[in-house]
């Protein structure tokens, strides 16, 4: 049973790999809309990417000090809870 699944995953897997070029391709002209708003948007992000950088890497930083005391926050409750028994 699990050699017959292991066989039909990887047949899915190769027809996937080959229609992925079909559904690359299948871009309609209905999507110049979108791409006027990729293309302001793009004109917009490089016109103030330092900006975006400084903000990325403030972000960043302090979702690290964030992870970092949750981790410490949650090992002090461990060394705690041990202390307490």
């Amino acid at each position: 049973m699990k050699k017959m699944f292991n066989t039909s995953l990887k047949q899915l897997f190769f027809l996937g790999l080959l229609l992925i070029p079909y559904l690359v391709s299948a871009q309609t002209e209905t999507n110049n809309i979108t791409q006027e708003l990729d293309s302001n948007a793009a004109d917009w992000l490089q016109g103030s990417y330092r900006y975006n950088t400084v903000v990325a890497v403030l972000a960043i930083i302090f979702l690290g000090i964030w992870f970092y005391l949750l981790r410490m926050s949650r090992r002090l409750r461990k060394v705690e809870e041990k202390l307490t028994k």
